[in-house]
């Protein structure tokens, strides 16, 4: 997270900073909203984690949580998370039912062809999940920053539903301050592939 508020501290001398994370990386964007948020313009959530009335691995047990296939086509983390300081797996290693299972939860919209291209794309690090107080959203902090939420109707990795229950929770905390909703019929990856959409809708913010 230092490494995001430091590049946060020099960009935003040249004019305002908009910060947009997907998926985990919404921890991310929750820890740098505390940390500086007189520094950021907008916080922008594409089905990501946003971490309010529990700790980000508590909502792996809510009922709004119900990825299909997703923990069982994973490939095992290569070597010690905590010794290596990134979580290591290499996607591109699996085959047969595996990979397919890993494109259901992941990109069942997408080709086969366009999602093997996507996983060539994949660095094999990943970076460790902010974790603690820094994780989750403060309202005297991050809740005085502007957000967006960017919702992916067909994503099953991160349901509309837990993705409602994060916008309903953030809500919550700062009424005075709601999140701006957007939604994109896409699975978890699919925009990536497909970005028009969610690119216009970036544009518009950033306008």
């Amino acid at each position: 997270m230092r490494h995001v508020v430091d590049i946060v501290r020099r960009v935003s001398a040249h004019g305002p900073v908009i910060l947009v994370g997907h998926s985990r990386g919404g921890l991310m964007l929750t820890g740098v909203g505390n940390a500086v948020p007189d520094l950021i313009h907008r916080l922008v959530y594409i089905s990501a984690l946003c971490a309010v009335d529990l700790p980000p691995e508590g909502y792996l047990s809510t009922p709004e949580h119900r990825p299909p296939a997703l923990n069982e086509s994973n490939t095992e983390p290569i070597g010690n998370p905590a010794e290596l300081g990134v979580i290591r797996q290499n996607f591109r290693s699996l085959t047969g039912d595996k990979l397919a299972g890993l494109q259901e939860a992941l990109g069942a919209d997408l080709t086969e062809r366009e999602f093997l291209a996507y996983l060539n794309l994949l660095e094999p690090d990943e970076n460790l999940d902010v974790g603690g107080d820094a994780a989750r959203a403060q309202a005297a902090t991050w809740g005085r920053i502007p957000r967006s939420y960017i919702r992916l109707t067909k994503d099953v990795s991160v349901p509309p539903a837990l993705q409602d229950r994060f916008i309903a929770e953030a809500d919550r905390l700062t009424p005075d301050n709601r999140f701006d909703v957007h939604s994109v019929e896409s699975s978890h990856i699919g925009f990536l592939v497909h970005p028009a959409q969610v690119a216009d809708i970036l544009a518009g913010l950033a306008a």
